[in-house]
């Protein structure tokens, strides 16, 4: 009876070097394949996941790890998975970590900086080299002693741990600056809540370019909530209770989608009566119509930099700079406009 040799037989237990002896290297050689290390020559490293394909071996990374007394594993901890710039965040940090052959853990605290304890110590638990960290407002910097931490996005001023996160000043600036050269005078600024670091940050730079501009009495700061559906509640009552502004501009993705329902409940049309600039660059802001102008965060950079960082961390060196902050980029769509220089009559019915 004539036998495959291109598949085990059943009985036959397939072991790493059973991979090695199909792929035609060593034992070293697969090993180095599955432990993900960039040494490797990309033709045998071809060939050896073909012959693992073919062979149908899976290599129990568990037990890899406790032999090296590395997981291979970092930790996210992220506020809320539901928001698109965190889901970014994470799929642009897994991409890099696996580049290198690491896996991202990832653990959501719902905005609740109760759990956040609670979800570190998952992460510690299952071992983890270091942890990426996506703050709530609450949080005290502690939680997970002995294992490297990087604080992105919502960092708080003077933050003690190395951290990577967007010049928020300087995005608000060309925001400001933008809409300002459009001729825009009357601003309101919509953040979800002035307790999260970066919020106040961008809120502060809002405050200064109005009073660099010489506008500082013409704009005004609305605090709306986190979840976009009360963000239009509160932003549709006070639009219906003031004169509205000629412009918007939001101080992230979650709040955008919570001022255009508000303009669309008020009956306002942007951007013929209101021109929106928002925070961070969503899919749908780019489809739809008008397309939504954006300050787009370097979501990929921000990646890239904070492994680049932990890595550094992991084997004990020392950062030569603890605290990057990255350049934005303004994209002007259709919904922001020149202001025209007629008087509005803009009906609350």
């Amino acid at each position: 009876m004539k036998r495959f040799t291109g598949m085990p037989v059943a009985s036959q237990k397939i072991t790493i070097l059973s991979v090695a002896q199909a792929a035609g290297v060593s034992v070293g050689t697969v090993s180095n394949v599955f432990s993900g290390r960039k040494s490797v020559n990309p033709d045998i490293r071809d060939r050896v996941q073909k012959a693992a394909q073919d062979l149908r071996y899976s290599p129990d990374l568990a037990a890899a790890s406790l032999r090296s007394r590395r997981s291979r594993t970092i930790g996210l901890c992220i506020p809320d998975l539901g928001n698109p710039f965190f889901g970014d965040l994470l799929r642009q940090l897994n991409r890099v970590l696996e580049n290198d052959g690491y896996r991202l853990l990832a653990v959501e605290t719902r905005e609740d900086g109760a759990l956040e304890p609670e979800k570190l110590a998952v992460l510690c638990a299952n071992r983890v080299e270091g942890i990426f960290m996506v703050p709530t407002a609450s949080w005290t910097g502690t939680g997970a002693e002995g294992i490297p931490i990087i604080v992105i996005d919502r960092v708080r001023q003077g933050e003690p741990l190395p951290s990577v996160c967007l010049d928020n000043a300087g995005a608000v600036e060309a925001a400001m600056s933008h809409l300002h050269a459009l001729g825009h005078r009357a601003i309101w600024m919509v953040v979800n809540s002035t307790l999260l670091w970066n919020s106040q940050l961008r809120v502060s730079a809002f405050l200064a370019a109005a009073d660099r501009l010489g506008i500082a009495d013409r704009v005004e700061v609305v605090q709306s909530g986190m979840a976009p559906q009360d963000m239009a509640i509160v932003l549709a009552d006070h639009l219906q209770a003031t004169t509205p502004p000629t412009a918007i501009l939001t101080a992230s993705g979650t709040a955008t989608l919570g001022t255009l329902r508000a303009l669309q409940d008020c009956g306002l049309v942007v951007p013929d009566d209101i021109s929106v600039l928002g925070f961070d660059d969503v899919v749908w802001m780019e489809v739809l119509r008008p397309a939504i102008s954006v300050v787009r965060q370097p979501i990929t950079a921000i990646a890239a930099q904070a492994w680049m960082m932990m890595q550094t961390l992991m084997v004990g060196g020392t950062l030569t700079e603890a605290h990057v902050r990255l350049p934005a980029t303004l994209l002007q769509r259709d919904s922001t406009q020149p202001m025209i220089a007629t008087e509005r009559k803009v009906s609350h019915g």
